[in-house]
């Protein structure tokens, strides 16, 4: 026959689980109104020179700033003139959110920049833009098709052709969760597993 303590245990872990278990599904449902947010990839907020720019002197770097720290993952950077050369030297700088890319003497004329980076998520992204030095009347102009030149990913298992690597349905929500959403959904059902031994052993 179960005591007046042993009821008073099982009142008091039914409601402390009730109460986790409440946390709990708040948790969850921040972390579904925060996913969109969290899936979204790094973008490119501002360049120098900048999309359509008409330069009276060449610029000797091509600067790229993103919304946020990117991956130093082999990230590349193509300047090419309207005959296709590249007309970079070296490999591109990362400082934080800043890719700073060296250019050699550049000639009046058109050119495109092709980027290809890693986002902080570990997804691929790039882009192109074109400047022109000096005259614009007699810059010929890029007819090349834009490519971004080629990097490595934070996803090596992903399916070729798959850029973005996206991760599957099923671990794409919890993979986004802080560790401390696991620890109280832990705690809530470890609590609702406690109370529920309690009642069984106060039935008997």
């Amino acid at each position: 026959m179960p005591t007046p303590r042993s009821g008073g245990l099982v009142r008091i872990f039914r409601r402390a689980a009730l109460v986790t278990l409440a946390l709990g599904g708040i948790t969850l449902g921040s972390g579904f109104v925060s996913l969109p947010s969290a899936s979204a990839h790094d973008e490119l907020v501002s360049s120098n020179p900048q999309q359509g720019d008409e330069l009276a002197t060449a610029p000797e770097s091509i600067d790229l700033a993103f919304s946020a720290d990117i991956l130093d993952l082999g990230a590349a950077v193509l300047v090419v003139d309207s005959t296709s050369t590249d007309r970079t030297i070296g490999v591109p700088e990362l400082a934080g959110n800043t890719l700073t890319q060296t250019v050699a003497d550049l000639d009046d004329g058109a050119y495109q920049v092709r980027w290809r980076v890693v986002s902080g998520d570990g997804h691929p992204i790039a882009g192109s833009f074109d400047f022109i030095v000096g005259d614009p009347a007699s810059a010929e102009p890029i007819t090349a098709a834009a490519s971004a030149p080629s990097v490595e990913t934070a996803t090596p298992d992903a399916a070729p052709g798959n850029l973005a690597g996206q991760p599957e349905p099923s671990a794409g929500f919890w993979a986004m969760l802080p560790v401390w959403q696991y620890a109280l959904i832990g705690a809530a059902g470890g609590l609702g597993m406690f109370a529920l031994v309690l009642r069984l052993r106060r039935a008997r």
